[in-house]
């Protein structure tokens, strides 16, 4: 909501200082509309791509837990994946250099989602950003890497 405050102040300045150049209401008016067209596709570009990263975060979410769902554990407000357990249909089929960078590959995406999903709901309580900003649903749980514990 601010920022849609600060593109009506913006554009009415702009309409302002062209009255007060021309003299003229007409130029005024045109002044304000133009500079209000122009704001609000920068703010339609914004939310456009807020979007966009809100469906590549949802896709990653999606492809990671189904993809590894037998090593998933689901928590109230987090999911942890067993990198163990996710990687052991590789263990002995000769493959045991390639589950580092498997790991690796996991943890980017996962590092990647976590500053997606955390950055949106902090924008999302800004009242500047909060209408922006397309928020992750409430499914979207932030996710971590864990290694299994050893049974004593």
């Amino acid at each position: 909501m601010g920022m849609f405050l600060i593109i009506f102040v913006i554009s009415f300045i702009i309409a302002f200082c062209a009255y007060v150049g021309n003299d003229d209401i007409s130029a005024g008016i045109i002044g304000f509309v133009i500079s209000y067209i122009i704001c609000s596709m920068v703010l339609f570009i914004i939310v456009c791509s807020s979007y966009m990263t809100y469906v590549n975060a949802r896709t990653e979410y999606d492809a990671t837990i189904s993809q590894y769902q037998d090593a998933v554990t689901m928590y109230a407000d987090h999911a942890r994946i067993d990198t163990e357990r996710a990687f052991t249909d590789f263990k002995y089929q000769g493959y045991q250099e390639n589950i580092a960078d498997f790991i690796k590959s996991l943890r980017r995406k996962v590092t990647r989602y976590n500053e997606t999903i955390i950055s949106k709901r902090v924008m999302k309580k800004n009242f500047f950003f909060n209408w922006l900003i397309t928020e992750p649903d409430d499914d979207m749980k932030i996710l971590s890497l864990a290694k299994r514990e050893e049974k004593q």
